[in-house]
């Protein structure tokens, strides 16, 4: 990958984290990832990930976020899927 490519994807990448830092709420359930990220990210498909997904702890029945390590993890997921495979073209 080029180096504009990689400052482009870890621009836009920085700059999407940044936006959803300011909207995500400090805690939230996992039913409300599908509305809080633009339905890009499934209620199964995180139920699934179990420790290789961001950690989580349960209230009743719900599993819940918090805020700042779900952003970590999904960084790490956005830049695994958008930066990692480039350079290994």
């Amino acid at each position: 990958m080029h180096n504009t490519d990689y400052a482009r994807k870890k621009d836009f990448i920085d700059k999407t984290i940044e936006s959803l830092h300011k909207i995500v709420p400090v805690i939230f359930r996992r039913k409300d990832i599908p509305k809080l990220f633009g339905e890009c990210i499934s209620v199964g498909n995180m139920a699934n990930l179990g420790s290789n997904g961001p950690p989580f702890m349960r209230q009743g029945r719900h599993a819940i976020y918090e805020r700042e390590t779900f952003l970590l993890w999904y960084r790490t997921q956005l830049e695994k899927q958008n930066i990692q495979e480039g350079l290994e073209k």
